[in-house]
């Protein structure tokens, strides 16, 4: 054999290994880069420190024990739906109040306990529909009083006239949803009659008129001004709007909170708001909307799990 040959192959043999050595880095290099990548996207809950990844991949054992026989990839294309796009189950526009709870309770993708009102008020000849929006511990549905029967999420459903917001929260825990709960008052020194054996506290200051009463697991305050070309044509005083709503909670259940819940009622002329706000388990449910107060409660009185 010449000798040139022979120099050569010891040196072949030599690089060859170092070829293959660069091109495993290479690969390793990418892999990481890759899972970084992945890692980089995952969402986490705020309040109960889960990431998006945690709840997918529970969400996909529960999918797989209790759905056996369904293909991958439908559940997967139902998964990349949001809750901008029309479900799939909707065969025509909802004409009934339950319709579109049906639909917007199909449309929402949550892992959180669902509760929707059940009923509204809505004037003669108009329609219920809503525009949601979802995370695996959190949702928000737009509830619109509407002209003719309209898809949820559709273009046409945010133009109608909002009658209300409704949300979920998932907490860590029972005691951080509890703290969660916002203007929750003990009456301590009632000296205002509300009716059907309710007593409640008044007080003002600062242009403000305050009442404040108890109705079990529930604190109730309204808030009025005491200048006349602030108040609202509603009602005249905030006792009368406190009778009023002492008068319907007589005959019709809010929901039971496992602790606390809080109804804030801003009863003025230029920024009206009510306020339904209740903790249950590690969940905080809200309603809260720029109408009617007594329309509000309507809609709280009515809550249903979906």
């Amino acid at each position: 054999m010449p000798t040139i040959i022979k120099l050569l192959i010891p040196l072949c043999l030599l690089v060859l290994p170092l070829a293959g050595c660069g091109s495993n880095k290479d690969a390793n290099k990418n892999s990481d880069q890759a899972t970084e990548s992945h890692e980089g996207t995952s969402q986490t809950n705020p309040n109960t420190g889960k990431s998006e990844a945690e709840n997918q991949a529970k969400d996909t054992q529960n999918n797989a024990d209790s759905q056996t026989g369904q293909s991958s990839s439908s559940d997967s294309s139902q998964d990349d739906q949001g809750d901008s796009s029309q479900d799939a189950h909707q065969s025509s526009p909802p004409k009934t109040i339950h319709q579109a709870m049906e639909d917007t309770a199909h449309a929402l993708k949550t892992s959180v306990p669902l509760i929707l009102p059940t009923d509204a008020s809505l004037a003669e000849g108009t329609y219920l529909t809503s525009v949601t929006k979802s995370e695996k511990w959190f949702y928000q549905v737009k509830l619109y009083e509407v002209d003719q029967p309209t898809e949820v999420n559709s273009g046409a459903a945010g133009k109608g006239k909002s009658i209300g917001t409704v949300e979920g929260t998932e907490y860590k825990n029972s005691a951080a949803a509890k703290k969660a709960i916002t203007h929750y008052y003990q009456v301590d020194q009632p000296n205002i009659d509300l009716g059907h054996n309710i007593k409640g506290e008044s007080s003002a200051g600062a242009g403000h008129s305050y009442i404040i009463w108890n109705e079990g697991r529930w604190s109730l305050s309204i808030d009025t001004p005491t200048d006349p070309a602030n108040q609202t044509t509603q009602f005249d005083t905030g006792k009368t709007l406190a009778k009023e709503i002492v008068d319907y909670l007589e005959s019709h259940t809010l929901p039971a909170p496992q602790s606390i819940g809080s109804i804030t009622v801003h009863a003025w002329k230029d920024s009206p708001s009510i306020t339904v706000f209740w903790q249950n388990h590690e969940m905080t449910y809200k309603i809260s909307s720029q109408t009617d107060p007594l329309g509000v409660l309507k809609l709280a009185v009515s809550m249903k799990a979906f």
